[in-house]
Parts: C-alpha cells; sequence; structure tokens
C-alpha cells in the first residue's frame, strides 16, 4: 500500500479523527442514558449495604465512566444507574476525573449549623432547587478496596455527600420541589 502525501494525509487523519469522536460521543449518550429520571421507580427505593466489595466491581466502574461523561455531574449513586447497592461517587471539580467512591456511607456526625444552597441532580435535570444541609458532616465508609475510612466533609463536598446519601435513602429533595411544578 502507498504511503499518503500532504493533502490527502491530511484528510484522511481528519476523517479518523472525526469517526473517534463520533465513536467517542455515541459511547458518552449511551452512558448518560443509563441515569434514571424523574419518577423511575429505582430512585424511590433503600438500597441495599454491600457486604462483599469485590461483587460490586462492576458497579463501581460503571458509576465512575457514566460520571466521567457527565459534563457537570459531581456526584451520582448506584441507584440513579440502575443498581440499588450502597455506593456513591464525588467528583467535587468537573474539570478533573478524580472520583471518590464511598460504600456503604454513614452519616456519623454534623454540625448544628446549616445552609440554603441550590442543588440540581442529574436524575432531575434542570431542576435547581434551594436545599438545607449541615454545613459540615463526618462520613464513615469502606473505600473501594475495602479500607474503612471516616473522613470529615464541609462546604461543597460535604453538599455533594449528603445529595448522595439521600438517594441511598430513596429520598432526593429535588423530586419534591419537581413534584410541585409538575
Amino acid at each position: 500500500m502507498a504511503k499518503l502525501k500532504g493533502k490527502v494525509r491530511a484528510k484522511d487523519r481528519k476523517k479518523k479523527l472525526m469517526a473517534r469522536a463520533k465513536k467517542y460521543n455515541e459511547y458518552k449518550k449511551r452512558l448518560i442514558e443509563t441515569i434514571k429520571l424523574f419518577d423511575d421507580p429505582i430512585l424511590k427505593e433503600k438500597c441495599e449495604f454491600v457486604t462483599d466489595i469485590s461483587s460490586v466491581k462492576d458497579i463501581i466502574i460503571n458509576i465512575k465512566r457514566v460520571l466521567a461523561v457527565t459534563e457537570n455531574g459531581v456526584g451520582l449513586c448506584a441507584s440513579q444507574i440502575g443498581y440499588t447497592k450502597q455506593i456513591i461517587a464525588i467528583r467535587p471539580n468537573v474539570h478533573k476525573n478524580d472520583i471518590s467512591i464511598m460504600i456503604n456511607p454513614q452519616i456519623v456526625n454534623h454540625s448544628e449549623e446549616s445552609y440554603i444552597n441550590k442543588e440540581g441532580c442529574l436524575s432531575y435535570p434542570g431542576i435547581v432547587a434551594p436545599i438545607s444541609r449541615y454545613k459540615t458532616v463526618t462520613i464513615k465508609f469502606e473505600d473501594e478496596n475495602g479500607k474503612v475510612e471516616e473522613k470529615e466533609y464541609m462546604g461543597f463536598e460535604g453538599i455533594i455527600a449528603q445529595h448522595e446519601i439521600d438517594h441511598l435513602l430513596g429520598k432526593c429533595q429535588l423530586y419534591d420541589f419537581w413534584k410541585e411544578k409538575q
């Protein structure tokens, strides 16, 4: 086969790049379509405690993949993509794909002080509502390697964690706000 030169080579390269971009956009679309929306019954289910972390490795991979392809998603719960397991993912900076996983997270302590902030949710696109959250929360959880940790979260990370833990309990305050608007 002859080696391509000049404009023909550039045109071929552009064609391959466009094909790769199209394939990636289709991949993103398929992943985003797995997010359960609005009245999906699974969003109201209480998630199950994870006893064997090795049995949820695929779920963790899926949660990370879905969260990574969202443009503005900062948190995701397993039930939002169809699994009723106590697993959440947090990505406080949408410009980095530094995603933290929490398995069986529990708020073990919180500040007395709370504040109201506007929140959104991947399961309720386009809905933003003022939600009251504790300023600081201490969360006990297992990481994806099974190591038990207890960390204090405040500010934006604390808001994300509290929002996702609500999902594990089968509730989302944005649902109530959305229902009122209907």
